[in-house]
C-alpha cells in the first residue's frame, strides 16, 4: 500500500477523458512552485485525469504523497470559461496555461459573492510567476471569479451591431444555429435586421412605438407573430406570440422565449440562473398585461362611445 498515491497519479494520467477546456493530462502533470510554502514544501506535484466519470486535478506534495482531489465544476466552468476545482470548501482555478490559483473563501461559489479568505496561494510551473503573486492579487483575481458567477461582472454590455449569441440555438436550413448576426438601425425608423445564417433570409423587425410608450422598453415586431424586446443593453428577448400578438393576449405559463445577447458569459450564466430567467419572464408577463389593458381600455371607451352616439341619435 506504500506505492498507492503514486499508483493513483498514475492511473489518472494514463485514464483521463477531456472535458475541461484546454485541460489535459500532458499539459497539467508536473511539479508546480508555491507562491507561499505550505508545511516546509516549496512544490506541489499535479496530475489531471478521471476518476469514475469525474474529471479531477489531484495535488500532492511529492509524487508518492497522498493527494488532495479537487473535482471539476462543469457549470460554473462553463459560466466563467475557466477551469474550476473545489473539495472541502477549497477551490482551484486555472488562471494560465501553466499556473492555478488556489483559495478557501467564505462562501459557496455562485451562492455568495467572495468578501474573505482563510487560505490563498498560487500553483505555477513557473517560479517568476509564482514568487510575482502576493496574497492581495490572488483575492483579487478570485473575488472576480465570484463576482462574474454571481452575475455581478459579466463583462461590458453593450447596446450594438455585431454577432449575439442565443441561449438556446435555433434550426435554419438543417442547422442549429447558436448565434446571429444582428443589425440594429436608429436613424429614420428604428428596426433591427437578423440574418440567422449566411444563406438564410434577413429577418426585420419593425419599432412599435406605441407598444414600447406602454411598456418603457423597446420592442419589435416582424409582421407576423414573432417579437423582440429590448430589454436591457446587449440584451434582446425573442417571443413568439402567435396569431393574437401583443395587446391581445396575456403572456401565460406555456409561453416561451428566447434570449440574444453579444455578451457571451451573460448567456452562459443566465442558462444556469433559475432566477434571472424567471425575472425574464416576470417582466414579459408585466408588458404583455400592460399593453392588454391598454388595448382593452381604448375598446371600452371607444364602445362607450360608440352607443352614448347611438343613443343621443335616437333621442
Amino acid at each position: 500500500m506504500k506505492n498507492r498515491p503514486w499508483f493513483f497519479f498514475a492511473l489518472l494520467f494514463f485514464t483521463m477523458t477531456p472535458e475541461a477546456t484546454e485541460l489535459t493530462p500532458e499539459s497539467v502533470k508536473g511539479a508546480y512552485h508555491l507562491g507561499i510554502p505550505e508545511r516546509g514544501q516549496h512544490l506541489v506535484e499535479l496530475a489531471y485525469g478521471d476518476i469514475k466519470g469525474k474529471n479531477v486535478i489531484a495535488v500532492a506534495p511529492c509524487k508518492r504523497c497522498p493527494p488532495t482531489v479537487y473535482s471539476y465544476l462543469k457549470k460554473e466552468s462553463d459560466i466563467l470559461n475557466t477551469s474550476i476545482f473545489t473539495t472541502s470548501g477549497m477551490y482551484l482555478i486555472q488562471y494560465n496555461s501553466n499556473s492555478f490559483i488556489v483559495v478557501q473563501p467564505d462562501a459557496i461559489l455562485g451562492k455568495k459573492a467572495w468578501e474573505k479568505f482563510s487560505h490563498t496561494n498560487i500553483y505555477s510551473k513557473n517560479e517568476v510567476t509564482s514568487k510575482s503573486f502576493s496574497r492581495k492579487k490572488i483575492e483579487q483575481f478570485a473575488m472576480k471569479i465570484s463576482n462574474r458567477a454571481m452575475g455581478q461582472d459579466l463583462g461590458k454590455m453593450q447596446h450594438k451591431t455585431g454577432t449575439y449569441y442565443l441561449a438556446i440555438p435555433v434550426v435554419h436550413i438543417g442547422n442549429a444555429e447558436s448565434q446571429y448576426s444582428i443589425e440594429l438601425l436608429n436613424e429614420n425608423n428604428k428596426e433591427i435586421n437578423i440574418t440567422p445564417c449566411p444563406k438564410c433570409f434577413i429577418h426585420n423587425y419593425q419599432h412599435l412605438q406605441e407598444e414600447s410608450s406602454i411598456i418603457g422598453v423597446d420592442v419589435y415586431h416582424d409582421g407576423s407573430g414573432d417579437y423582440l424586446f429590448d430589454i436591457d443593453e446587449g440584451i434582446l428577448v425573442h417571443v413568439f406570440s402567435n396569431a393574437s400578438g401583443l395587446g391581445k393576449v396575456e403572456w401565460g405559463e406555456k409561453n416561451r422565449f428566447n434570449v440574444f445577447s453579444n455578451n457571451q458569459t451573460y448567456i452562459r450564466y443566465l442558462l444556469t440562473n433559475a432566477g434571472r430567467q424567471s425575472l425574464i419572464d416576470n417582466r414579459l408577463k408585466k408588458y404583455f398585461s400592460a399593453t392588454k389593458a391598454k388595448f382593452d381600455n381604448r375598446i371600452e371607451d371607444a364602445l362607450k362611445g360608440n352607443l352614448e352616439t347611438t343613443e343621443q341619435s335616437s333621442d
